[in-house]
C-alpha cells in the first residue's frame, strides 16, 4: 500500500512529462493525474478487503463495491456535463473512496489503530509529500524541448524520485534497512542516507 501511494504521487507529478513524451503535448494531463489516484485507493481497498476476507467477512467488500457503484451512477452524469472527462475521473475516484471508507470502517478498531500506530500513516504521508514536492519542482523547472527530452526527463526524475522516497523512508523510519534493501536501488539509498547522517 505504501509503494502504491508513492507510485501514485510520482506518476501525478510526472504526468506532464509523460503526456508530452507520448503524445507531444500536455492536453488531458489533469484528467490523467486525477485518474492516477485510483492506484493508491485500489491498493488500499485490496489490502483492507484481504483483512476482512481472512476474518470470513466476505460480504462486506461486495456491499462496499455496490455502495461505490451507487455513488458513481448518482454523480457521474452531472459531473460529466459540468467538468467533462475531469468530472468522470473524479467521480470514479470518489466512488472508490466510498468503497474504501465502507471497508475501512468495518475493520476491527484495533486494526485501524495499528495502521496509524507509531506514526506509520503520518510518516508515509510525509515521505510521499516530500518526494512529490522535490520531483514536482524539478519537472516544472527543467525546460522540455521535445518529446525525446520529455521521455528522458521522465525516466531521470522517476529514478530521482525513487532515491528521494527511499532516503526519506529511512530517515523518517517508515521502512527498515532490510525493507529498503529489498528495493532495486536499496543499497544506493542506504549509502545516501548514511552520507547525510555523517554530515549531521
Amino acid at each position: 500500500m505504501a509503494v502504491s501511494l508513492l507510485a501514485t504521487v510520482g506518476l501525478c507529478v510526472e504526468m506532464p512529462l509523460i503526456n508530452r513524451g507520448l503524445f507531444g503535448d500536455t492536453d488531458g494531463t489533469l484528467v490523467l493525474q486525477v485518474y492516477m489516484l485510483i492506484i493508491a485507493v485500489t491498493a488500499a481497498i485490496n489490502a483492507c478487503a484481504s483483512i476482512l476476507q481472512s476474518q470470513d467477512m466476505v460480504r462486506v467488500p461486495t456491499i462496499a463495491i455496490l455502495a461505490g457503484v451507487v455513488v458513481k451512477v448518482a454523480l457521474n452524469g452531472a459531473a460529466v456535463r459540468r467538468w467533462h472527462t475531469v468530472g468522470a475521473s473524479w467521480t470514479t475516484v470518489i466512488s472508490l473512496g466510498v468503497t474504501l471508507l465502507v471497508i475501512y470502517l468495518t475493520l476491527d478498531p484495533l486494526i485501524r489503530r495499528r495502521i496509524w500506530a507509531h506514526g506509520f500513516g503520518w510518516r508515509l504521508l510525509v515521505v510521499a509529500a516530500g518526494m512529490g514536492v522535490i520531483v514536482g519542482m524539478g519537472v516544472h523547472v527543467v525546460p522540455v524541448t521535445g518529446r525525446a527530452v520529455a521521455i528522458l526527463l521522465a525516466v531521470l526524475w522517476a529514478g530521482i524520485g525513487v532515491l528521494v522516497a527511499g532516503a526519506l523512508a529511512v530517515w523518517t523510519g517508515l521502512f527498515s534497512h532490510r525493507e529498503v534493501l529489498a528495493l532495486p536501488v536499496g543499497a544506493h539509498i542506504l549509502r545516501i542516507t548514511k552520507y547525510f547522517h555523517k554530515g549531521e
